[in-house]
């Protein structure tokens, strides 16, 4: 996980082009949720020593605690970007869960606040769940379960480079003015309607 985030985080402030871009926030979530990395320019995030952040795994999973602190923090942070006279282009989550909720019984009212909300959230599983529950977390983006044949290590690695091609993409996307895809690694399997 601290690879995910580091590598993330280096590949926007080391780039001057999408250091401008691009705003980071990370949530972790097990039983609860915290910031892990509050909303950070990408100029700024080269001074943040991912070495020193602290996850916790183990516990529940619960994504009403996660799901909650999304909303708000993504309220909040857009209504200060937009104090500040910044432009929020495509509000986007990448959900990384290593499989179902705990307490699915309590997130529906949250489900459907995210619907309403500008974000636009790929939703990913590293460990089995039920593929309409990773649907609903899904808004605007993707859902896609990792393949059984793939490790936990296996799949972080992917979402990795999921994340490092989006990037990519939107920075060629600026220039371009192209519509921008998620390219999904072969490590995943999407999540459609039709398989629920």
């Amino acid at each position: 996980v601290h690879s995910l985030i580091d590598v993330t985080m280096a590949q926007i402030s080391t780039d001057s082009a999408l250091s401008d871009l691009f705003h980071l926030a990370v949530i972790t979530f097990a039983t609860d949720a915290t910031v892990l990395v509050p909303l950070t320019p990408g100029t700024l995030l080269a001074r943040t020593d991912v070495d020193r952040l602290s996850i916790s795994f183990g516990g529940r999973t619960n994504y009403g605690p996660a799901l909650a602190l999304l909303l708000e923090k993504s309220r909040s942070d857009i209504q200060q970007l937009k104090k500040q006279g910044v432009r929020v282009y495509r509000p986007l989550v990448f959900f990384i869960t290593d499989g179902a909720p705990q307490d699915d019984q309590l997130i529906a009212g949250q489900l459907a606040e995210l619907r309403d909300s500008p974000l636009r959230v790929v939703a990913l599983s590293i460990g089995p769940m039920d593929p309409t529950t990773l649907l609903g977390v899904s808004v605007r983006g993707l859902a896609a379960l990792a393949r059984s044949s793939t490790s936990p290590r296996g799949a972080l690695a992917a979402c990795r480079r999921m994340i490092i091609d989006y990037i990519k993409g939107a920075q060629a996307s600026t220039t371009s003015k192209q519509s921008l895809g998620l390219r999904l690694p072969p490590e995943f399997l999407e999540v459609t309607r039709e398989m629920v």
